[in-house]
């Protein structure tokens, strides 16, 4: 199934979940995406994994409990994307972005754009079984 139809699996789209236990991963990195997911389902959670902004958004009025933007996404505009996940998503969902250190400027961006956390992929791999705790 093409990751941009996955959350229409996962989710009936016109009934939002309720139990916030579902995770959304913007990622077109299919190997660390894998061990997100392993680690989330690991804790219970439902994951889907989304291809764009577009599919993030529409997997956000879920009633999320993580959303996970990976910063190596290409064409993602976080400064417009996280206020638009934090309207759409769960007062309660956390937001966390993640890439490579050597990306500054996308790291300093996820900051400003007001994710709950900003981590490189070395701290999050780290982390990575506490996670979803």
């Amino acid at each position: 199934m093409p990751a941009a139809h996955k959350e229409r699996a996962l989710f009936d789209v016109d009934t939002p979940n309720t139990a916030n236990s579902a995770v959304a991963i913007l990622s077109s990195d299919l190997f660390f995406f894998s061990q997100l997911e392993g680690a989330a389902r690991a804790q219970g959670y439902t994951v889907v994994q989304c291809a764009d902004a577009a599919a993030l958004l529409a997997a956000a009025n879920h009633n999320l409990r993580f959303v996970l933007i990976d910063l190596k996404t290409p064409g993602t505009d976080l400064a417009e994307l996280v206020p638009a996940v934090r309207e759409a998503a769960a007062p309660t969902a956390t937001v966390i972005a993640y890439g490579p250190h050597v990306q500054a400027a996308a790291i300093e961006a996820a900051q400003s754009a007001g994710c709950d956390q900003v981590l490189t992929q070395g701290q999050l791999h780290r982390i990575l079984n506490q996670l979803f705790d």
